[in-house]
């Protein structure tokens, strides 16, 4: 019995293509600064809670302030100040941040600065406030505050 040829070879495959240019990776913007480093670790933020939240009472007093109690020594990087978020966050007015190794001892100022005019960038404000403490301040200097 005839034999059948053998089957025609495949065609030749299409001339591979370059692989289009990878895009850089995409970077994701820098994280919003940790408002507290503990130790020397990782940046972990922290918060005050009302528990642990000791003020001067009563209005019209001179130089009063809150004070936030960490429970121990951490290195500070950044403190956020949650201000009211309404037409009144502007009596916050010219306040100072200090970091303190002790309650009721201001410590060492880390910032001084005055809220933003518009109240609602006054509602969260940012400041630089580098150093150690355990206690870290809000004072509003000045007379009848």
């Amino acid at each position: 019995p005839p034999v059948a040829p053998p089957p025609p070879p495949p065609p030749p495959s299409p001339p591979s293509q370059p692989s289009p240019p990878r895009s850089p990776p995409s970077t994701p913007p820098p994280p919003l600064p940790a408002p507290l480093l503990p130790g020397e670790g990782a940046l972990a933020p922290l918060s005050c809670v009302a528990t642990r939240l000791s003020h001067q009472q009563g209005c019209g007093r001179s130089n009063p302030w809150v004070e936030c109690d960490l429970g121990e020594s951490f290195r500070v990087a950044y403190v956020v100040v949650h201000n009211r978020n309404d037409d009144k966050a502007l009596l916050l007015g010219t306040h100072e941040l200090w970091l303190g190794g002790a309650a009721d001892a201001l410590g060492t100022r880390c910032a001084s600065a005055a809220v933003p005019p518009d109240p609602h960038q006054a509602a969260r404000i940012g400041h630089r406030c580098t150093g150690s403490g355990r206690f870290v301040t809000l004072r509003l200097p000045g007379e009848a505050r």
